[in-house]
């Protein structure tokens, strides 16, 4: 481990790294209280909120300064300590900055769980992650975070490597239940893309073969619950809207799109102006289920009122919104005492060809 360094000060272990700035390589520091680390080489600069769920805040393209990461209304700002939510349901969006954070063991909205009140998209968004070096090489930084969640018995740990002159991040992450109970959870990831790489006329691609659409505002595009053959579904007066044009300009939106069947764990959203793609890989063997937020304006009142130009996707490992009714369907996934449950994923930002970016179809 090249230029690491452990010394023990007052009992404590502190980490301290050479000051490399080449290839690949990693800065931990401190955004508004907020612990933190920035992971980059020649092609991205991703920063990690480490006391923020190791939530991905950045994902950015340097070669044209474009970061992917939707950022919100509150912006980073809202990381401060003195912020805070009035209801245990409004944790995650008091302080919510945008961004890629993860869902476990609740994908959905708060709930009781085996008397407890269970936060909106779980614990592990909410919780301080702890962090380790396990490669610092100019060809490859290999960085380890884990976290163990309080309302339930779970050790979660996230791997981030990153290779010299890749545009490609790959997680990968283990849960492990330290109970003596089986316990069922939900699993999921919400990657939210904005800025620049989002324009009018992107294009979407991921290899479903079925669409349900949840409306979320009278004024949006389709009457909600409309299904039908994926990228083509009628509007409320008939007409075909092709739905891997992403945020089309001058179109109010907000809507959700539940995407079924996938072929496999890929999403990819084109910018032809900037030649730009961002890219979603994952273990469909583990979250067999997406969906995708779309957003364009119309997302009225709290908590942005109004001002939400997004399109973020949830790879998940079931279809029920919300722990608590899983659990009852038995739609959710069970772990057993001392059971560990693995999953890969990767992102990628990269130069895009033209035949990606093809017109669609009428």
């Amino acid at each position: 481990m090249s230029g690491v360094r452990r010394i023990n000060q007052g009992g404590t272990s502190i980490l301290f790294a050479g000051d490399r700035n080449h290839g690949c390589r990693f800065l931990e520091a401190t955004i508004h209280g907020t612990r933190a680390v920035f992971l980059e080489n020649d092609q991205v600069r991703i920063l990690v909120l480490l006391d923020k769920g190791a939530d991905i805040a950045e994902f950015l393209h340097k070669p044209t300064d474009t970061d992917c990461m939707w950022r919100s209304p509150l912006g980073l700002g809202s990381l401060h300590p003195r912020r805070f939510a009035w209801r245990d349901d409004q944790v995650l969006t008091d302080r919510y900055y945008g961004g890629w954070f993860e869902a476990f063991p609740n994908v959905g909205p708060a709930c009781q769980f085996r008397g407890s009140r269970m936060p909106q998209y779980g614990e592990i968004c909410h919780l301080a992650w702890d962090l380790s070096v396990v490669k610092d090489e100019p060809t490859e930084v290999v960085l380890k975070t884990a976290t163990r969640t309080v309302k339930t018995p779970f050790l979660v740990e996230k791997i981030f490597t990153l290779r010299s002159g890749s545009g490609t991040l790959q997680l990968d992450e283990t849960i492990r239940n330290l109970g003596r109970e089986a316990l069922p959870y939900q699993w999921g990831h919400h990657p939210n893309l904005g800025g620049r790489i989002l324009e009018g006329g992107c294009r979407l691609e991921i290899p479903a073969r079925t669409v349900r659409v949840r409306s979320l505002s009278p004024e949006s595009r389709f009457v909600d619950g409309t299904e039908g053959t994926w990228p083509v579904l009628p509007d409320r007066a008939g007409r075909p809207v092709d739905l891997r044009i992403a945020h089309p300009p001058g179109v109010p939106v907000n809507e959700i799109l539940e995407l079924n069947d996938l072929e496999r764990g890929h999403t990819r959203v084109s910018n032809p102006r900037l030649g730009l793609a961002f890219e979603l890989e994952w273990d469909a063997s583990v979250m067999p289920h997406t969906v995708a937020w779309h957003v364009n304006g119309l997302d009225s009142g709290y908590p942005r009122y109004g001002d939400t130009q997004v399109l973020g996707f949830v790879p998940r490992s079931d279809r029920t919104w919300g722990l608590e009714a899983s659990a009852a369907a038995g739609d959710c996934v069970v772990l057993e005492p001392g059971a560990v449950r693995t999953f890969r994923m990767a992102a990628t930002i990269r130069a895009c060809r033209p035949d990606e970016t093809k017109e669609p179809i009428p």
